[in-house]
């Protein structure tokens, strides 16, 4: 069983004022018709006393979702747990199902 973390560093790319200029351009693009939604993430990242693929596997139990990956690179990990499909690989054929907003 996972136990929350409490302690540790924690850092994220966006100031106050980064989130704010993010903000204003997402609006000057659906000002511009580009697109009618968007949904603003950052990275985050933080000291773990415990693997990410745990954190994956706790996820998958507590709060699945459709499409849901784990990637680990010797210089990093990425979860991923989303209800939309991005993309899909079938042999030759690639199906995408962008996030809606995005134009086609």
């Amino acid at each position: 069983e996972m136990k929350p973390e409490t302690a540790g560093s924690f850092a994220a790319p966006f100031t106050e004022d980064g989130f704010s200029q993010a903000v204003e351009k997402i609006k000057q693009y659906i000002a511009s018709g580009d697109v009618f939604q968007v949904n603003l993430s950052i990275r985050q990242s933080q000291s773990l006393s415990v693997h990410p693929y745990q954190i994956y596997k706790t996820l998958r139990e507590v709060n699945p979702s459709p499409y849901m990956a784990y990637l680990e690179t010797p210089d990093f990990q990425i979860i991923c747990g989303s209800p939309e499909l991005l993309v899909s690989k079938k042999g030759k054929l690639l199906e995408t199902r962008p996030i809606a907003g995005t134009r086609s």
